[in-house]
């Protein structure tokens, strides 16, 4: 029987054992396989260790308003979400090439499939960033491909440094004041941020050589429709919540493995 997905407790006490599990279940950087450019990778490859995102999509179960999306857009669906796509990868390039130090890979496909509208939505999402005022050092990279050897799943990052800024709580309700704090970030062109996009957070966070203290999904949406106001949002996890989402995580990798009859490749 599959293990679904477990709903995390909102608070955890200072001396919760939850968190010596999570401090156990940690894995030390040898059992991280860290790279800036991704292998090639077989189906078998995919199937022995899959990604994060999708590990979470399976795991999660079906999600009723993309099933509703794809309804009303019929036979145009896959073609707007190829856009959505390619759109999504040309501005997170835009982006985190601003913060490495290292030319990062070009998109998988040719400009010739660029949108039309490519410059024009990656300048608006460039000058959405800016707003957001944040002080990244990227010491860790940008679009660092990872695997996780120990829990058997990979995945690529798109940040982790240290920063300092002013951003919101997890609710997107509270300010947080962060002061050259180690996080590790994941950019979003999304109009806000949702579980799965924490849970990532969780998962990436294993990747970092050291423990983050702080997980941040920074929503640049420059889609009017979608975000009328064009306001960048950021979303900050907090140590225990960024450890919670890890442990759910790694609840949903390891029901993956048992899915798929792998349960003697996870340690």
């Amino acid at each position: 029987m599959i293990e679904t997905y477990v709903t995390m407790r909102q608070c955890l006490p200072d001396d919760d054992p939850f968190i010596e599990e999570l401090k156990e279940g940690f894995s030390p950087p040898s059992d991280i396989i860290r790279g800036m450019a991704k292998p090639e990778r077989t189906d078998e490859d995919r199937i022995r260790i899959p990604s994060v995102t999708r590990v979470i999509q399976e795991m999660s179960g079906p999600n009723p308003s993309l099933e509703r999306w794809k309804a009303q857009m019929g036979s145009m669906a896959e073609v707007e979400a190829d856009r959505a796509a390619k759109l999504g990868t040309l501005v997170h390039l835009r982006i985190l090439q601003q913060l490495s130090d290292e030319d990062l890979e070009l998109p998988p496909f040719p400009v010739s499939e660029y949108p039309e509208d490519a410059l024009e939505i990656c300048d608006l999402a460039e000058a959405m960033f800016e707003d957001a005022d944040l002080d990244i050092e990227a010491v860790y990279g940008c679009e660092v491909f990872c695997t996780d050897e120990r829990e058997m799943y990979c995945g690529t990052y798109d940040c982790a440094g240290y920063v300092t800024g002013v951003v919101k709580d997890r609710t997107g309700r509270k300010k947080v004041r962060l002061d050259n704090a180690l996080c590790v970030c994941d950019l979003k062109t999304s109009p806000k941020a949702y579980d799965s996009h924490f849970e990532q957070l969780g998962a990436y966070s294993r990747f970092v050589p050291e423990r983050p203290e702080n997980g941040l999904v920074i929503s640049v949406c420059p889609y009017p429709h979608k975000n009328p106001t064009l306001a960048v949002r950021v979303y900050a996890l907090n140590s225990k919540e960024l450890r919670m989402y890890e442990k759910s995580f790694l609840e949903k990798v390891r029901a993956w493995h048992r899915k798929h009859n792998l349960n003697s490749l996870v340690g």
